[in-house]
Formats: structure tokens, C-alpha cells, sequence
């Protein structure tokens, strides 16, 4: 007479087992769209290195594209320029400055910036709002 433990370890097989058959055949599938398309695939990766090398544009970093100032950057001059603001507003601006961009896609850039600014002492909060952080307050700090 079978067990529970022996009915139990024989469900857990069969999940390992099928959980295999599935992953082995994704990784078929993947291989074989890959071998028909590897042809095109090269193409695309020769043209898009020379266009690149041939364009002006400027590669920074790991590979992205520099397209002007970062979102940390015009967040630290918009508190600059209007010290006072809450964060929602400097997002606000920092979305009206970033050409192409949306307030969604900001939103979580910029208040990742705003932390960092903080932690990196360039601003700090005081009552809810954004103000830059003065020369002596630093040095107090540091």
C-alpha cells in the first residue's frame, strides 16, 4: 500500500519532470528561431554598427545614447533655481524639460534622483519641499 510521503514524492517528480519537458522545449524553440534567423540578425547587427559609427551621436556609459543632461542633473538645477518645491513639482518641471518624456516615466527616475541628491548631500528636505544645500551645511555634516 502506497503512502502519503511515497505518493507525495511521486507527484514531485512528476512535476520536475514535466517542468523539463517544457523547459527543454522553449530552449528548442529559441535555437531554431535563432539558426533561421541568424543570417538576418548579422546583417542587422553590420548595418546598425556602421550607421552608428558613421552618425555623430555620442556613446557614453554602458551603451546608451547621450541625450543631454541626465534626469539628476536637471532635477539639481530646477531645485537651484526654485528652491522650495515639493517633489511632485520637480518632477513636473524636470518632465517639461525632458524633451520626448513623460510624467509616468519621470516619476520614478526622478524620485530616484531626489534620494540620491540627498544622500549625495547636494539637497536636502525640509518640511515636505526640495532646497539645495548651502557650502556650510556640508561641512557641518562632513
Amino acid at each position: 500500500m502506497l503512502t502519503i510521503q511515497d505518493i507525495t514524492r511521486a507527484i514531485a517528480e512528476l512535476e520536475r519532470a514535466a517542468y523539463r519537458k517544457g523547459w527543454d522545449d522553449a530552449v528548442a524553440q529559441i535555437v531554431s528561431a535563432v539558426s533561421q534567423r541568424s543570417s538576418t540578425a548579422a546583417q542587422v547587427a553590420t548595418s546598425t554598427r556602421a550607421s552608428l559609427s558613421a552618425s555623430s551621436t555620442k556613446i557614453v556609459g554602458t551603451g546608451g545614447v547621450s541625450n543631454g543632461p541626465t534626469t539628476i542633473d536637471i532635477m539639481l538645477d530646477i531645485i537651484q533655481e526654485q528652491p522650495g518645491l515639493r517633489g511632485a513639482e520637480v518632477i513636473k518641471a524636470t518632465a517639461a524639460r525632458k524633451p520626448g518624456s513623460t510624467l509616468k516615466a519621470v516619476d520614478r527616475t526622478g524620485r530616484t534622483a531626489l534620494a540620491r541628491l540627498r544622500k549625495r548631500g547636494r539637497i536636502e528636505q525640509r518640511d515636505g519641499r526640495w532646497y539645495p544645500r548651502t557650502s556650510t551645511a556640508m561641512e557641518v555634516q562632513n
